[in-house]
């Protein structure tokens, strides 16, 4: 009898051809996660992936906790492998069977070899709980338990629900995008819900020394490594000097225009990083009408400078919607420290809600000349995780 995980996948298995990219990606993850936590031998049961432990020892309520944070895993089961024969099944059982608490028995015969059939597997281990575990009463409707029993060719699995995984898709498995990423509540969710599609991201971040300092740079930083670890690795991130640009802006652009230029010059520089980087898309934490830059003539004006897919996952969300996501991900209490960004240092009093895109053209045209043909924006690059 050996101790396990017992790891379910989503849409995973509705992949067709390409299902051994995700699957491979997926179990390297996994490989990586518990190894950092103990000795461990890994197989495949069907749609499911079982990490054996080697030792007595092994640490599985850390291996849970570690493992629930790999985008691709839907729930994860804790139990036991043993041999086919009942007594090995029902010491199995009173390993996970809970004390007073109700419970279901759920067997399934993938071989069907096995002489004894799930209805009358489930009465027999059914019966054995009632007499052998104080306090527990059969309830097939809503049992507080479930005791699941899979019967293999060469082995029996014994198990138990643990925690509910995040689902998606297998970290880096959809390919890069650039994140537009402010340090407030919502690039981090909207960074956050592109990696749990499969995208790698690569956060941009904008800033102004003097007018923002290194508390501003710091918490970015932070909410960064805070996602590296759903990530499972350092993320590559730009930090780019917007200074001339902001001021450049201020002076030449009608206050009611200075966000929307402001963020179309974002923009241009993004997609100079996502080429850069063979990012294939720019994800924004927008949410429709949400303020007055996120309205949709105002979106439609600043699209106007992509050639790539833009990807505003949060745009159907309202703000309290975002901010319970922000919690369950961990990034709220970082996002909500008191610093200033660039983006409220230049805030117009009266912003358009509608901008005309002629008028616009024309002011930024003025801003191109205060900064010169031979402007350059600095950047700089780091690792995070």
């Amino acid at each position: 009898m050996k101790k396990c995980l017992l790891i379910s996948v989503g849409e995973l298995i509705l992949k067709g051809r390409n299902r051994s990219i995700f699957e491979n990606t997926l179990i390297k993850k996994i490989k990586e996660t518990a190894e950092k936590t103990g000795s461990y031998e890994f197989k495949k049961y069907r749609a499911r992936y079982a990490v054996i432990a080697k030792t007595d020892d092994a640490n599985f309520q850390e291996l849970t906790s570690r493992v629930r944070d790999i985008f691709g895993i839907t729930v994860i089961f804790q139990g036991y492998i043993a041999s086919k024969d009942m007594a090995s099944i029902k010491r199995c059982v009173l390993k996970v069977a809970e004390k007073n608490s109700t419970f279901k028995i759920r067997s399934k015969r993938h071989d069907k070899s096995y002489p004894i059939k799930s209805p009358d597997l489930n009465r027999e281990i059914g019966e054995f709980v009632l007499s052998e575990v104080p306090g527990t009463i059969v309830d097939v409707h809503n049992p507080e338990q479930v005791i699941n029993i899979e019967i293999y060719e060469n082995s029996v699995i014994v198990f138990t629900e643990a925690a509910r995984g995040m689902g998606g898709l297998p970290y880096g498995t959809a390919g890069r995008v650039v994140s537009l990423f402010s340090g407030g509540i919502d690039s981090p969710v909207a960074s956050w819900m592109m990696m749990k599609r499969g995208c790698e991201i690569i956060p941009v971040h904008f800033h102004t020394p003097p007018y923002t300092g290194e508390g501003s740079l710091l918490k970015v930083k932070d909410l960064i490594k805070h996602l590296a670890a759903f990530a499972g690795k350092p993320i590559v991130s730009y930090f780019v000097n917007f200074t001339s640009v902001q001021l450049a802006v201020k002076k030449c652009v009608p206050d009611k225009y200075v966000t929307v230029v402001s963020r179309r010059f974002m923009g241009r520089i993004a997609e100079e990083i996502a080429r850069l980087e063979n990012a294939k898309g720019i994800v924004t934490g927008e949410a429709l009408a949400q303020v007055a830059s996120q309205t949709l003539e105002n979106m439609l004006c600043v699209d106007g400078v992509f050639g790539l897919t833009i990807l505003r996952p949060l745009v159907g969300l309202d703000k309290e919607e975002i901010v319970k996501k922000a919690r369950y991900i961990g990034t709220y209490d970082i996002s909500i420290r008191k610093e200033v960004d660039c983006c409220h240092l230049f805030v117009p009093k009266r912003p358009e809600t509608k901008a005309n895109i002629a008028d616009v053209c024309n002011a930024e045209k003025k801003v191109f000349e205060q900064l010169g043909t031979d402007w350059k924006y600095d950047c700089s690059v780091e690792k995070i995780g």
